[in-house]
């Protein structure tokens, strides 16, 4: 696969030549003989030629073995190879010393793309947000984090950070990239075979990696594995019973299975500090419904759609709850609701197509268009989405 760099990634690239610049002219005063110039290495990593690239940051090592623009360099040209070197980036970038925290943001963030190519997710993760911590608009690091959510399925997440990152993001194209990102996990979600596939072997090389874990053990549950994806979801929970994330997963995956004694049984091993938590409130409610407690479930199924509601399972189950409790109409009204946001999500996928084909085309988006997107952003329970929607469509208005 072709690998290119983001365009911001550019201006990095200038940074890191200049310092390279920098120490060249401080020798050339000190009359040590100058080393090769580095100056032509992003032409050099535009036109994928990596062989010539890496012998002029090796020469130029040689003579400034402790040159921190050069080390990440050859990180960059190590990373960019269509065969990476992910150990000879690590090797690199541990060798940059710098107290500028924008060189160490871009260290970070190739520590992480290395990590990324070793299959090592969870440490890839730790080193992209803490690029965001040093630099929050370092190149890519936001994007691969998204990248990582995505195939991760942790769609809550994937949700707050594009948000963030959109309110911040400078360059009109990126913002809109960022919306369409959190459109392309509602109409092209990965599919449970291709997650299993691409996980087992991640989580037996590292099984400390806890949302590769989470991601494998409710994949195996939808592939009709629920024994092996339950017995794994619940190893994470006795391995540490405080994280709420492995306990909202094995119970989803129960609920998933058809599990309800299960369910029930786990719902009760909760400890008590985690208890409140509103990320079970759904696994809860279906506690509730399998004992005829629909109006039990109602208040659970509603406190789940106030952590999201674009969940179209919990719309239906709290429509059903009403209606068995003797709520009719108010039943009708989530149906209502329920159906039109079934019908936007159809209309999504096409809006979807139009903006793709509109970007790549022209790089921006017409007003309507951005309208129509918050209309339908809106009616699937998005409506901080259609918000921001809204804003580009005044902005391209101008």
């Amino acid at each position: 696969m072709t690998k290119s760099l983001h365009p911001r990634e550019w201006f990095v690239l200038v940074f890191l030549v200049v310092s390279a610049v920098v120490a060249i002219g401080v020798g050339l005063t000190r009359r040590v003989p100058r080393p090769p110039d580095l100056s032509s290495v992003p032409a050099l990593l535009a036109a994928r030629d990596y062989d010539r690239a890496e012998r002029m940051i090796q020469g130029y090592l040689v003579k400034r073995p402790e040159n921190p623009a050069a080390h990440v360099l050859m990180a960059q040209v190590a990373l960019a190879r269509d065969v990476q070197k992910p150990a000879l980036a690590l090797e690199h970038l541990d060798r940059v010393k710098s107290f500028d925290r924008r060189v160490k943001a871009v260290v970070e963030l190739n520590r992480g793309k290395a990590y990324s190519s070793l299959a090592r997710h969870d440490q890839a993760e730790d080193c992209w947000k803490r690029a965001l911590e040093l630099d929050p608009n370092v190149p890519e690091a936001g994007w691969a984090l998204l990248g990582l959510y995505y195939v991760q399925s942790r769609r809550a997440e994937a949700h707050a950070l594009a948000l963030e990152l959109q309110a911040r993001e400078p360059d009109p194209r990126d913002r809109v990239q960022l919306l369409l990102e959190l459109i392309r996990e509602d109409v092209q979600p990965l599919g449970a075979e291709s997650t299993a596939r691409t996980f087992e072997p991640v989580v037996r090389d590292n099984p400390g990696d806890l949302h590769s874990a989470i991601a494998l053990g409710r994949a195996l549950v939808k592939i009709n594995r629920a024994d092996e994806g339950i017995g794994l979801l619940r190893d994470l929970v006795s391995r540490d019973p405080l994280d709420p994330a492995s306990w909202e997963a094995l119970l989803l995956a129960e609920d998933d299975a058809s599990r309800p004694a299960e369910l029930e049984r786990d719902l009760a091993r909760i400890p008590q500090v985690l208890a409140a938590d509103p990320r079970f409130a759904s696994p809860r409610g279906a506690m509730l419904a399998q004992r005829g407690d629909w109006k039990g479930a109602a208040v659970a199924y509603r406190a789940a759609m106030e952590l999201d509601a674009s969940d179209d399972r919990v719309h239906y189950r709290l429509a059903r709850a009403l209606k068995n409790s003797g709520d009719d109409r108010e039943s009708e009204a989530i149906t209502r609701l329920d159906r039109a946001r079934r019908m936007a999500r159809q209309e999504l996928t096409d809006l979807y197509e139009q903006a793709n084909r509109l970007m790549n085309l022209t790089g921006s988006l017409d007003p309507e268009l951005c309208l129509r997107l918050a209309a339908v952003r809106d009616r699937m329970g998005r409506a901080d989405e259609a918000d921001r929607w809204r804003g580009l469509a005044t902005g391209a208005r101008g």
